[in-house]
């Protein structure tokens, strides 16, 4: 029998020292839901699963992972990805924006200016691809005078004369805007038709797998790489979800396999607004309604720490500002979107300010 009275105590504990120290909980507090279960906590910051129940058959595959998330009853998703600088190397070309949306950097050379360059003067649907990639993600690459690579400079060298005005109105704000210097959605999709055409018949063909880089599995192995140190084994198939408000505290563990990902997958399409580009049935203004919203780093995008909420905005300033070449992305918890496709588990709840213990039991 589940004791209900110590789960509610563990989160209890979690809910005063932040989202890290809640994950810290989490094996506990499941382990009260599963009691005969072995869970296991990584170590690792470079993987998506926060916890894993051992299988116990010495593979680590047929372990089950979990993902755990804590959102405020602030209607903002919870954050799921990000690309940023390495502090060792700044300067070094990051292929990650690339890689997890399914574009291989190797293929193209884009970790090699000179090879980078080729890409760019093409033609073809790929090379319209990556410099439309270029244009809503811009790049840290540096030019050859060890300056910041500006991609409105090198296309209008490049193809200066078959710029229309308003094109070159776009490359324009973009020289000039300092919070957003990327070309936006509607601009590219508007001024830019087929660079817009080459980016969206991409994303609409990987979606499943840019979903599952994104959310659920990050590395692969290969060489000495360690499972749940330096890569996922399998796929995320369960998330940990802590709902909290001004007077509710509810917890609820999620089925996220392959079968409810497939399902869906096929419900979404991508769309665009402003900096943003995501996946949602229809498209929407609420972030929290976006099953996945992927955003280059703007100064907006810079400001907030875990997720874009005005409460958890990154308190060092000196981390604001635009960083061409990075992104950041997030998954919508709105609930009835959640429970639509990824049904609930096991639930419990407890009002704040009474003296009752969490009530929860198992759904499915």
């Amino acid at each position: 029998m589940i004791n209900f009275s110590r789960v509610a105590r563990q989160l209890n504990e979690a809910a005063g020292s932040g989202g890290r120290a809640f994950e810290d909980q989490v094996p506990r507090i499941m382990q009260n839901i599963y009691p005969t279960g072995k869970f296991i906590k990584p170590r690792s910051q470079k993987i998506k699963t926060d916890l894993y129940h051992d299988e116990e058959t010495g593979n680590p595959e047929d372990n089950v992972n979990y993902s755990v998330k804590w959102t405020r009853d602030n209607g903002n998703p919870s954050k799921v990805h990000q690309v940023n600088r390495n502090r060792n190397r700044p300067n070094d070309f990051a292929p990650g924006t690339f890689s997890k949306l399914k574009i291989d950097p190797k293929r193209f050379g884009l970790e090699n200016y000179g090879k980078f360059i080729n890409t760019l003067r093409g033609d073809g649907q790929d090379n319209k691809l990556i410099q439309a990639m270029l244009m809503r993600f811009g790049t840290n690459h540096l030019d050859g005078k060890g300056n910041p690579f500006s991609f409105p400079d090198f296309f209008e060298d490049s193809v200066g004369g078959r710029l229309n005005d308003a094109q070159r109105r776009v490359f324009n704000r973009v020289r000039k805007d300092e919070e957003t210097p990327f070309v936006k959605a509607g601009e590219l999709a508007q001024n830019f038709p087929r660079h817009h055409q080459a980016m969206m018949e991409h994303l609409n063909a990987n979606k499943k797998e840019i979903f599952n880089r994104m959310v659920r599995k990050n590395g692969a192995a290969f060489g000495n790489k360690v499972p749940y140190e330096d890569f996922d084994p399998s796929m995320i198939s369960r998330l940990i979800h802590r709902h909290t408000g001004d007077d509710f505290d509810e917890l609820s563990v999620r089925n996220i396999d392959d079968s409810r990902v497939d399902s869906m997958i096929n419900d979404m399409r991508w769309h665009g607004k402003g900096t943003h580009t995501y996946l949602a049935p229809q498209s929407t203004d609420d972030w929290n309604s976006r099953i996945l919203d992927i955003t280059p780093w703007d100064y907006e995008a810079s400001r907030w720490a875990n997720n874009p909420s005005s409460t958890e905005f990154d308190e060092d300033e000196s981390n604001w500002g635009a960083r061409p070449g990075f992104m950041k992305a997030t998954m919508g918890m709105d609930e009835d979107l959640a429970d639509k496709y990824f049904p609930k588990i096991w639930h419990g709840e407890r009002r704040k300010g009474s003296n009752s213990n969490y009530q929860g039991d198992f759904l499915i």
